[in-house]
């Protein structure tokens, strides 16, 4: 009786914010409150409502590629996730250079287990922007989902000498390190590569000991990312294949 009491007030409490998120849409439509809305609905067992709604407000751009790839982030958003990648196909046939769509479908193909394909985008991304550590912290998921673990090794040696723009590639930077760091962890008794092991752990502790002189943003972008790295490595490498 109780537990049922605590999910009804749980309803209420997520009925609430939707109506506020509507609102707030109405006001200010932007496509974050959007997908916040989609996603409600979808908690509340409602995700055709939801994507309905999303839908009629979609419907209302031209047909091409901001088009789809926002139908891609909402599919994406509520587990329809071969539909996101059918979705975000059909943005790349509109332009297909745009690395942000390409990093969307590779972290799909993913999440999807499809290491193989993903390596192909990420390879796509990085042919247009050759530094890119969103493509290649991708790429490295890629890798190590595939068990590709030398190819691993030289791209953590590619990113390292990547200089971190903004946050936001600090996050990539943590996540590369987060990844990383878990695999040495898992591996640690193995005798194979020990000598390229031992100089990859001393560079991670070697950003560890001086992310503090970078300030509290970046420090924290790159533990979140950092952390982010290491539930996904564990994530993939518990697929079966």
């Amino acid at each position: 009786m109780e537990g049922e009491e605590d999910l009804e007030k749980f309803k209420d409490m997520l009925s609430k914010n939707l109506t506020e998120l509507i609102s707030e849409f109405e006001k200010n439509p932007t496509m974050d409150t959007l997908i916040q809305i989609v996603v409600t609905y979808h908690t509340l067992g409602q995700t055709e409502r939801g994507l309905g709604f999303a839908d009629a407000i979609l419907m209302q751009l031209p047909d091409g590629k901001d088009k789809w790839f926002q139908k891609g982030l909402i599919m994406g958003a509520v587990e329809r996730d071969e539909d996101a990648l059918s979705c975000l196909d059909k943005a790349l046939e509109c332009e297909p250079g745009d690395t942000q769509i390409l990093h969307s479908k590779s972290m799909m193909l993913n999440k999807l287990g499809r290491f193989e394909e993903a390596i192909v985008v990420c390879d796509r991304s990085l042919e247009i922007i050759p530094n890119d550590l969103q493509a290649l912290s991708n790429k490295l998921v890629s890798l190590f989902g595939s068990k590709h673990h030398d190819d691993a090794f030289k791209l953590y040696q590619r990113s390292i000498t990547i200089k971190a723009e903004g946050v936001y590639a600090w996050h990539c930077k943590g996540m590369i390190d987060g990844l990383m760091g878990e695999y040495l962890i898992e591996t640690r008794f193995e005798e194979k590569d020990k000598g390229s092991k031992k100089k990859v752990g001393e560079s991670l502790k070697l950003i560890d000991s001086i992310i503090d002189n970078f300030g509290s943003h970046v420090k924290t972008w790159y533990e979140l990312g950092k952390h982010s790295g290491k539930e996904t490595y564990h994530s993939i490498t518990a697929q079966k294949p």
